[in-house]
């Protein structure tokens, strides 16, 4: 049997890809995510299923939070664009919360 783990940074593609057959497996994603797939506010299927982790992690799992892009993909768009308004309010926020 192949095992294969990828990382794939587009949430649509990663449900086509399970919805189309050619690979069967399992995404980790938010909860959030997940009801959505499942209840048809994302492209889902009808073999989804939701997964909770297990509670007896130690250290227990925590929310983590963070904005991510490629380099030089903000400096493409406006500073209106939500992109860099969720950056900044991120920025500002990691600060506030350091000092």
């Amino acid at each position: 049997m192949q095992q294969t783990l990828a990382s794939i940074d587009d949430i649509y593609y990663g449900l086509a890809l399970l919805r189309s057959g050619m690979a069967h497996g399992c995404m980790i994603v938010s909860e959030a995510i997940g009801q959505d797939a499942i209840e048809g506010r994302l492209p889902g299927g009808p073999d989804f299923r939701l997964v909770a982790f297990a509670e007896d992690f130690n250290p227990m799992l925590e929310l983590v939070t963070g904005v991510f892009a490629r380099k030089g993909e903000r400096q493409q768009y406006a500073p209106t664009h939500p992109l860099n308004m969720l950056w900044h309010a991120f920025a500002e926020e990691t600060r506030s919360a350091n000092s």
